[in-house]
């Protein structure tokens, strides 16, 4: 299972409204000194103010006391609130169009400081907007810093609505922010859910991290995160709306290193029977959620062995979709990427020149190595596969629609440790020059792709 950390990192933040007990302000109505009631939801600006005499009063009877250190700064906020008709309405802030880049990167700051206070603060924070609760259960240094958040999130906040970036770079970003949300966390835990602690501390790693980047990194980092903390598709659903288009974006050998591009054959020199491949099938795991449907594409573009790939997989929980994204020559991965249903990793690319590993000879026991592409996705393993030739067979016993011979490879990827390998049992389709990966297992755990339906265009 690859966990998604950056998504819930990212979630942990107070709302952007503002809740005061049981009824939100919008709902409330404020006792004004006659007597009478103002409903806040009909606020217009020819209405009069609410005062601040009128907040001290909602104040008193959530048993706060209005003069205390606390209840003042409370009342100066509440005042501003209830007289700021967009903030009311909730137009402005989380709930607004897309907020300018300075206001961003205040509010992450202010994040990560509510986030430092440990995980009873956090949690708090993350478990009611309510005000009144934090009023009564924070310390002054705590409670002065989740106002200043809500203030920064619903008052004046300044909006940027012509910002707009490349698809590639936002999805940079989103890896970047995901990355280090996965070291702050520890990837030898990538198979557990972290605790609310955990996740607090990651964020504040995350922010301190950002806040030393260059300016114009800061600006995409910040726009990528605040898409997803303003409810608007982050660049990971608009690739897997349309995979192929990101495929033909990012996945042509012509962007890869001048060292890596002269090692490849010529355009027309290596001919491939088909245009395209479509693999069906299912993953089946003993790793919790992983089991479901795959679909998997093949590409052939310029008929010179290399082979554009995406393999479309959705496991049992909702949140286990992804996609990985692959330029390939015959078994090694030219450049590869994995897009998570919330969350991205970064682009890897093979640092040393190809091998020729197409036209292989299927003897049984022979062995080879050849370099995985980087940055790997866990570093407890070395990026090389060690593999042996199994044997081989048919390709039409793993689908009657495919041609040629099927080499059977057992590939293993040491660790950096004395721990298990991770293992790999693929074959590679010949005829095809692409491979599939047939099975697996990584520690104690092991899956199978059981391939039900093959099209050959």
């Amino acid at each position: 299972m690859r966990l998604n950390i950056a998504t819930a990192v990212l979630v942990l933040s107070l709302s952007s409204g503002v809740s005061f007990g049981n009824d939100s302000p919008a709902q409330s109505k404020l006792s004004t000194e006659s007597g009478k009631t103002l409903s806040s939801n009909k606020l217009s600006s020819a209405q009069p103010k609410i005062s601040t005499e009128m907040v001290r009063q909602i104040i008193r009877n959530k048993n706060i006391d209005p003069d205390s250190p606390q209840g003042l700064r409370l009342a100066t906020f509440l005042v501003r609130f209830f007289n700021d008709p967009q903030a009311l309405a909730g137009k402005t802030g989380l709930s607004g169009p897309t907020i300018a880049p300075e206001a961003r990167l205040r509010i992450l700051r202010l994040m990560s400081k509510v986030m430092s206070f440990g995980q009873e603060a956090c949690g708090l924070s993350r478990r009611t907007p309510d005000v009144a609760e934090l009023t009564r259960t924070l310390s002054p240094e705590e409670f002065n810093a989740n106002i200043a958040l809500v203030e920064a999130m619903t008052l004046n906040v300044p909006t940027s609505p012509d910002e707009h970036y490349p698809l590639a770079d936002r999805v940079s970003a989103n890896a970047t922010v995901n990355e280090a949300a996965l070291d702050a966390v520890g990837r030898s835990n990538l198979e557990k859910m972290p605790t609310q602690a955990q996740l607090c501390s990651a964020m504040t790693e995350v922010f301190a991290k950002l806040d030393k980047m260059p300016e114009p990194e800061q600006r995409r980092l910040t726009f990528e995160i605040f898409q997803l903390l303003q409810g608007r598709p982050g660049a990971p659903e608009l690739v897997m709306a349309d995979p192929e288009a990101y495929l033909n974006l990012v996945f042509d050998e012509r962007q890869l290193s001048p060292r890596i591009l002269s090692r490849l054959p010529k355009d027309g020199s290596r001919p491939l029977p088909f245009k395209r491949i479509v693999i069906e099938g299912a993953w089946v795991s003993e790793i919790e959620g992983e089991s479901g449907p795959v679909r998997e594409t093949f590409v052939n573009r310029r008929n010179n062995g290399v082979v554009a790939e995406w393999l479309e997989s959705s496991g049992e929980q909702a949140d286990n979709a992804s996609i990985t994204f692959a330029l390939t020559y015959g078994i090694e991965n030219l450049r590869g990427q994995t897009i998570l249903k919330g969350g991205a990793y970064r682009l890897a690319n093979l640092r040393t020149p190809p091998l020729d590993l197409t036209n292989i000879s299927a003897i049984p026991g022979k062995t080879f190595r050849y370099a995985l592409s980087e940055p790997e996705l866990n570093s407890d393993y070395l990026p090389e596969h060690q593999c042996e030739i199994v044997g081989s067979h048919p390709a039409s016993e793993i689908s009657s629609s495919l041609e040629g011979n099927a080499i059977e490879l057992l590939c293993v990827v040491p660790r950096r440790n004395k721990g298990l390998p991770a293992t790999n049992r693929s074959v590679l389709l010949q005829h095809y020059g692409i491979a599939l990966n047939l099975g697996w297992t990584v520690d104690d755990k092991s899956g199978k792709y059981v391939i039900t339906k093959a099209a050959v265009e």
